[in-house]
């Protein structure tokens, strides 16, 4: 019972250190943007498409606010876990640690290759999503006029070639995604083969 009682405070403790820290980035991040905005020069808004502006305010602010928390707390738990796991087996097998150097090295280097990879497909990523919502954000203060002569399949074709190439981006991000998972699956294979063995 004390156990139990321990491991829910902290849990509580955790995450409310973790939503203070994400509502004190969420709001430096936003203050900032408007800010920086609002001290633009005009010829930053004549070359910035709005659809880009409102991606910031959007996504990057939902990134902050949802995802942020939830990544933090992923890592926390998987290099405790991680830890946890090592510890075990070198504990039930010593000679393990000696196999820990070479697989870790392994490890570094396909995070190392993935890491420009998965910065570029997110930056494409974005970029693809700012016409989007440019054009809905000039779809809908637009639509009198559509209307008025007949050009909604013009722009609804408009609208799925957009969100086309928001996808194709998109896919590519989970396509290296799904590179990196099976390298990872294939190290931890190979972990749970040597600790067998060893064992």
């Amino acid at each position: 019972a004390i156990i139990g009682l321990v491991v829910a405070l902290l849990s509580f403790v955790r995450t409310y250190g973790a939503a203070l820290f994400c509502l004190a980035a969420a709001k430096n991040l936003h203050l900032g943007l408007v800010g920086a905005v609002l001290r633009a020069p005009l010829s930053f808004f004549d070359t910035t498409p709005i659809g880009r502006i409102v991606s910031r305010f959007s996504k990057d602010m939902y990134s902050i606010d949802h995802e942020l928390l939830d990544q933090a707390d992923m890592f926390i738990f998987m290099i405790m876990f991680l830890l946890a796991n090592f510890g075990t087996i070198i504990a039930a097998t010593p000679w393990f640690a000696v196999g820990i150097v070479p697989i870790m090295a392994v490890y570094v280097y396909f995070v190392r290759f993935f890491m420009p990879v998965a910065r570029e497909c997110k930056r494409l990523e974005s970029i693809a999503r700012s016409p989007v919502f440019a054009h809905y954000s000039e779809t809908l203060g637009g639509i009198p006029t559509i209307r008025a002569y007949g050009a909604q399949a013009r722009f609804v074709h408009a609208n799925l070639r957009l969100v086309d190439k928001l996808n194709e981006a998109y896919y590519v991000n989970k396509i290296a995604d799904r590179w990196l998972s099976a390298r990872l699956e294939c190290v931890g294979a190979t972990i749970v083969f040597f600790a067998s063995v060893l064992a």
